[in-house]
């Protein structure tokens, strides 16, 4: 839906937000000295732009968080 915005020529438009995606399934799999992590979720939008960010870190020998 556009509508005109007042003083200028501008349009604003006004969508709808589409659904979120599921929770995310995370799998991990250690290989050598390496860990890799698979994440699957769905979605019922076709938009390829939607997704999950993932944070990795790690305890350091010392308890400290890295």
């Amino acid at each position: 839906l556009l509508q005109p915005t007042q003083g200028c020529m501008g349009y604003c438009a006004q969508a709808n937000r589409p659904p979120a995606p599921s929770v995310p399934a995370i799998v991990s799999e250690v290989i050598d000295n390496t860990v890799y992590l698979k994440c699957s979720f769905e979605s019922s939008s076709n938009s390829s732009s939607l997704g999950h960010v993932m944070t990795w870190s790690r305890l350091s020998p010392d308890g400290r968080k890295e």
